[in-house]
């Protein structure tokens, strides 16, 4: 009897040891799907807004800030100018504190260069938008080890990039099609 406890113990843990590294997988790739619908949201307000501003852009981080500020009469949120997306009720007020990826919003005209707060990202293009994945630098115990410089940002014309990782870094999981 003590054979079969023993032998269902040591199966138990064979096939722990190949799950868990797959659950791991498909859990960061939801985040990522997750990074990848927000951002795309934040960019295409980000033109509505640009729109009704003449040309005026918002830029800057979202987090749960935004979501007290007020809208002001020229466009420019109390909380920082990336606030007026969700003060201006062009975004929905969300917990953004406790999401798994920093989201901003970029003016395209002021991303020259890949000093962006995103990052890694081609200075060819114009952004709209960004998200980085937050490490355990940034308080996400649970983020994985290499995940330092995973991103996703939108080009002003709607195309999405997956940042370049970092040296060391593990790959950034793709977009789901």
């Amino acid at each position: 009897m003590r054979f079969f406890l023993l032998l269902f113990v040591v199966l138990l843990g064979v096939g722990a040891y190949f799950l868990v590294p797959g659950f791991s997988r498909t859990q960061e790739q939801a985040y990522a799907d997750d990074a990848i619908a927000v951002v795309r949201m934040i960019a295409t307000t980000n033109r509505m807004y640009s729109l009704d501003y003449h040309g005026q852009w918002a830029s800057g981080p979202l987090d749960n800030a935004c979501n007290s500020a007020a809208c002001g009469g020229t466009g420019r949120g109390t909380e920082g100018p990336g606030c007026n997306l969700i003060a201006c009720n062009y975004l929905s007020r969300q917990d953004w504190d406790t999401k798994k990826y920093n989201f901003y919003a970029l003016d395209p005209a002021g991303q020259p260069s890949t000093s962006n707060p995103c990052g890694n990202f081609q200075a060819a293009r114009a952004w709209a938008a960004c998200a980085v994945r937050k490490t355990a630098a940034d308080g996400d115990r649970s983020a994985p080890k290499y995940s330092a410089g995973w991103g996703y940002a939108i080009a002003d014309d709607g195309g999405l990039v997956a940042s370049l990782p970092a040296a060391g870094a593990a790959p950034v999981p793709a977009p789901e099609k």
